[in-house]
């Protein structure tokens, strides 16, 4: 008897497994209140008044403090350990300097003839703005070494005289394109100070490209050249009517003719509510930390209904909202911030750079601001 062997059949495909699920998790938020800073406010202005401002010092750093405790990353609290005595100190010191140096320069113009005077302002013009990028690099820095996260001391590396002088060289190359390389130079510059931020013993990656900027930057550009045409095709609306009259227009004249400018910088800081959300999405999706990815939620529409909330509130309290106001925009761009992927907080360890002595002091003296 023949045996018969029937066919085996054929293994059944095994079903692929799924791709892995990427979990991105709320990394950066915000808790405090407005009621807290409103008062922290109230007691910096009164005091400062009293002592003729030299409290501000102080009451900068108590500001400070409150907001970097109620920054949480990762669940865990930021630590400002500035002292106003540091911010003072380096003001006081900075002054000097300033002053020695404009009584130089006032000398220098007397004895020297028109055009080596000009010459001479043109220089001072250069040097100011390249001490405006020196300093805010610093500032950078001093309020990166003063700021902890569980024990770890934040540091920025690089050089701030090599960031002014990009900042320098940059410039030329802004107005000689016309604008069209400012997307390049702006990821340049954010990626030079990025890749420089370290937390303890780690060091924070940037890779945002200019191609990502292009977009923003064009629609900017042609929102800017729209509301600036309806602008003075409104005001020069006006100007017949001032002419045939020969007078000087009254303040209510005045107010009605500059009237279509103030309606533009309104239209402007609604609209700059996108931008700044797409640069914020651009900045976060260039971020890593470590194998840390990050990414930004924020939508304009949402950064818009909690600006017109903020100006209204403002308004009506005649600026006392400030505060509120504040918070709330702190709130919303913080708590739009996802990571995905392992920190591996457990290897991060204290770093060995040197931390800055001094404050603020040339930021101070060149009446920048950062921010608080």
């Amino acid at each position: 008897m023949t045996s018969v062997h029937e066919p085996v059949p054929a293994s059944q495909p095994q079903p692929a497994s799924p791709a892995p699920v990427e979990n991105w998790q709320q990394f950066l938020t915000f808790h405090g209140n407005g009621k807290e800073l409103f008062i922290i406010f109230l007691k910096n202005f009164f005091l400062s008044i009293l002592t003729l401002g030299i409290y501000s010092f102080w009451g900068r750093v108590r500001t400070r403090k409150f907001l970097w405790a109620n920054t949480r990353l990762w669940g865990e609290p930021f630590e400002y350990t500035g002292t106003g005595r540091e911010l003072f100190v380096s003001f006081l010191i900075v002054m000097v300097f300033f002053i020695i140096g404009s009584i130089g320069f006032s000398l220098l113009q007397l004895m020297l003839p028109p055009v080596g005077s000009i010459i001479l302002s043109f220089c001072i013009m250069l040097g100011l703005f390249y001490l405006m990028q020196f300093a805010t690099y610093r500032a950078l820095r001093y309020r990166l070494s003063r700021t902890k996260w569980r024990g770890i001391r934040g540091n920025l590396g690089g050089k701030a005289n090599h960031y002014a002088c990009r900042a320098l060289l940059y410039t030329p190359v802004i107005i000689c394109s016309l604008g069209l390389l400012a997307p390049w130079v702006i990821s340049r510059m954010v990626g030079y100070i990025v890749n420089n931020v370290h937390f303890g013993n780690h060091a924070m990656q940037f890779s945002g490209k200019a191609k990502g900027l292009y977009k923003i930057f064009i629609i900017n550009i042609a929102v800017l050249i729209g509301l600036s045409a309806l602008a003075f095709g409104a005001f020069s609306s006006f100007l017949p009517s001032f002419n045939t009259s020969h007078e000087f227009p009254s303040t209510g004249g005045l107010l009605m003719m500059f009237s279509p400018f103030l309606a533009v910088l309104l239209a402007y800081f609604l609209f700059s509510s996108f931008l700044h959300a797409a640069l914020t999405r651009w900045f976060f999706h260039g971020l890593a930390f470590r194998e840390v990815h990050m990414r930004s939620t924020l939508e304009g529409s949402t950064l818009l209904h909690t600006r017109l909330y903020n100006l209204l509130l403002v308004i009506c309290t005649v600026g006392l909202g400030y505060a509120w106001a504040y918070v709330r925009t702190l709130r919303v761009t913080m708590n739009s911030t996802q990571s995905c992927g392992d920190p591996q907080l457990a290897s991060l360890l204290q770093d060995t750079l040197p931390a800055p002595k001094r404050g603020e002091g040339l930021l101070e003296a060149l009446d920048l601001d950062l921010s608080l």
